[in-house]
């Protein structure tokens, strides 16, 4: 993600099917994103995930989605952004959204 303002490089984010199997999963996007620190707490992260998902749901037609966080970051700024994304989407597990 590139700011339209100062033409810097914020964060990349995307989705990447993964073939190998990850916790008993296989065959599945994952939603991963990573931000410059000076850009936390500024949504661009909250933006781009639900981007990323609107995406897989309505133009991949996935039907599921996984989210998996270091634990480190887990507790500080991914969990807080996986449970802005919980409100828009069903979830199950520990780390996936379901359409």
């Amino acid at each position: 993600m590139i700011n339209k303002k100062t033409d810097e490089f914020i964060e990349w984010t995307g989705l990447h099917f993964i073939t190998e199997s990850i916790n008993n999963h296989k065959g599945f996007y994952d939603l991963g994103y990573r931000l410059l620190k000076r850009f936390w707490g500024q949504d661009f992260a909250t933006e781009s995930a639900f981007a990323s998902i609107d995406f897989a749901f309505n133009k991949l037609n996935t039907s599921e989605i996984y989210a998996m966080a270091d634990i480190d970051n887990r507790i500080i700024t991914a969990d807080r952004l996986i449970k802005k994304q919980r409100t828009a989407n069903t979830w199950y597990s520990t780390c996936g959204f379901q359409r």
